[in-house]
């Protein structure tokens, strides 16, 4: 399932405004694609948002909800996440090696979690804490709720409460959500993310490019950078 919002009636906060509609087509092809490789279904979510006063960011939960029924698992993404390796299959690459005992299969940034790219299983607990966040989508003291919407709630629950930090499994970023770096970072950063770990490069899984104001440019700069070797992976 993919959360795809078009830029268009100030649905975007600000650091969207360059995610152009060409980019949005683009992604929601690479995603169509992949799935119909793989037998999956694609879920392109783009509706209206009935909580008009909240940043259309919160549209995932419900989306979730109605839709988490009738699948095992989800794999939730923003619209500025490509799949870079149409060759792996998201059993191979995550879901045979999730404990039985975990429903929400994320990675973690230099930030903390980050809810562009995650799992999430078909269970009255996940459930449970899909609800939970929902009921919160008014709390805005919760810390960096004005810049990381549901994230944000995410973060606080998985800090503050036991039992939804019991239901997470945390993977390496570059398994499902590698970044790359910004064309203004310093030096050293262009070589390796402040945070540890490695950028995206050819092979991976998939590339995000969360609170980028390029986010057209920065899908370009990965596609010449990938060069025939990526075009080889794409869907």
């Amino acid at each position: 399932m993919e959360v795809a919002i078009p830029p268009a009636e100030g649905h975007f906060v600000q650091d969207h405004k360059q995610h152009r509609h060409d980019t949005i087509l683009n992604n929601l092809s690479n995603k169509y694609r992949y799935a119909g490789r793989h037998g999956y279904t694609f879920l392109p979510i783009m509706w209206t948002y009935t909580d008009t006063d909240l940043p259309h960011a919160w549209v995932k939960i419900p989306a979730l909800l109605e839709h988490l029924p009738h699948y095992d698992w989800i794999w939730c993404t923003d619209s500025d996440l490509f799949i870079t390796n149409a060759q792996v299959t998201i059993e191979q690459q995550v879901l045979l090696h999730v404990p039985a005992d975990k429903h929400i299969v994320v990675s973690r940034d230099c930030s903390g979690m980050n809810t562009g790219s995650f799992f999430i299983r078909n269970s009255p607990d996940a459930v449970w804490f899909l609800r939970d966040v929902y009921a919160r989508r008014r709390e805005s003291s919760v810390p960096d709720y004005a810049w990381w919407f549901e994230q944000a709630m995410f973060n606080h629950l998985i800090k503050n409460d036991a039992r939804s930090a019991a239901l997470f499994y945390y993977v390496p970023q570059t398994l499902i959500n590698s970044y790359t770096p910004k064309p203004n970072a310093p030096a050293q950063e262009q070589l390796q993310p402040t945070c540890g770990g490695r950028w995206w490069q050819v092979g991976d899984f998939a590339v995000h490019f969360p609170g980028r104001a390029d986010k057209t440019e920065a899908w370009d700069a990965v596609l010449v950078r990938g060069g025939k070797a990526l075009a080889a992976l794409l869907p």
